[in-house]
């Protein structure tokens, strides 16, 4: 796909990737996109066109990663990868050379959650912005008629190797079945989707990556909210509502509470899987899983309300649920 200055979506083809595709990330140089494959349990590496954005395989990939790897991401160095690894409950670290290959840390994976919680499985992992600490959602049943708490793992990273060193008392507690995790521009607060709760769980970072438990934020207007995104400013926040179809929208307070936006929640399309924002900050997309469709809303900056953009939604491969952003240069 391409997005137009306009915020609409061109389909640009598809290239093959790993099965079960569940989870996309870009470099921070913009180069390379990483993809987590959970039923080939590995992670595949792309060098991207900074002219077309087209995609190339990077030399040697896929990756070997954990069992079922949900998620991706990449710290803001562009030094390091993690992998959530769901079924294995652990997180995966990589080092990133300059191709974009990928080669294990030492001591990776790195144990995450609990044994004590059954069907715990890490499922989504973030790094803060300063590049200092990983957060991983430990989820209790996804997709399981079994509702058990689940909890947020929480990491150092070594700078110069990339090891992770589990923060004290870590990890901590979140709502029922905890999705995804997701810490905020500034680097003071995580948000968690919590889907059996039906609730948005926040955090603020002490000292030393430690997370204190501020607020719950009932998700009163959708049902099962899977995924938490924030406007580059932090000032607005979006909860993608996975069975009721729509995303709600807050404004963020300085103490990181969230409050309603006048309006929400907005009409996506069918199964919302996750909410993204563009680099600028100016359009949001769902990608729709069960109507495989992308929606996009045009965002007000004053307000964080959504307008549906035109001719969207848009259909898209086979039940879509990650998007990822890159600047190209034509």
């Amino acid at each position: 796909m391409s997005v137009l200055t306009t915020g609409h979506m061109l389909d640009n083809g598809s290239v093959p990737s790993g099965e079960g595709t569940s989870s996309v990330a870009v470099h921070p140089a913009g180069k390379f996109l990483y993809v987590a494959n959970q039923n080939s349990s590995t992670i595949s590496a792309f060098v991207i066109n900074t002219k077309t954005g087209a995609l190339t395989s990077v030399t040697n990939s896929p990756f070997s990663a954990g069992v079922n790897p949900f998620s991706v991401t990449i710290d803001p160095s562009g030094k390091f990868a993690y992998a959530a690894n769901r079924s294995s409950n652990n997180v995966s670290a990589f080092t990133i050379d300059a191709a974009g290959s990928l080669t294990p840390v030492a001591g990776s994976p790195f144990r995450a959650g609990t044994d004590a919680v059954s069907g715990l499985g890490s499922i989504s992992v973030v790094v803060d912005p300063s590049g200092k600490f990983v957060y991983v959602a430990n989820l209790g049943g996804f997709d399981l008629p079994t509702a058990n708490p689940g909890n947020v793992s929480a990491f150092t990273i070594e700078p110069s190797t990339g090891v992770l060193s589990a923060v004290p008392g870590s990890p901590f507690a979140a709502g029922t079945n905890p999705a995804f995790v997701t810490v905020d521009p500034s680097g003071q607060f995580v948000y968690v989707a919590n889907e059996t709760s039906n609730d948005v769980s926040v955090f603020r970072i002490d000292a030393g990556g430690v997370l204190a438990a501020i607020a719950t934020v009932p998700i009163t207007e959708g049902s099962t909210p899977i995924r938490v995104a924030l406007d580059p400013t932090g000032k607005f926040a979006y909860v993608a509502n996975r069975n009721s179809a729509n995303v709600s929208a807050f404004t963020v307070e300085p103490t990181g509470q969230l409050t309603r936006v006048m309006g929400s929640p907005y009409i996506t399309g069918q199964g919302p899987f996750s909410v993204t924002l563009d680099p600028a900050g100016q359009f949001a997309y769902t990608a729709d899983q069960t109507s495989d469709t992308i929606t996009g809303f045009t965002i007000d900056p004053a307000t964080g309300a959504l307008t549906a953009l035109g001719r969207l939604p848009l259909k898209s491969g086979i039940e879509p649920v990650s998007l990822a952003f890159t600047r190209v240069t034509p």
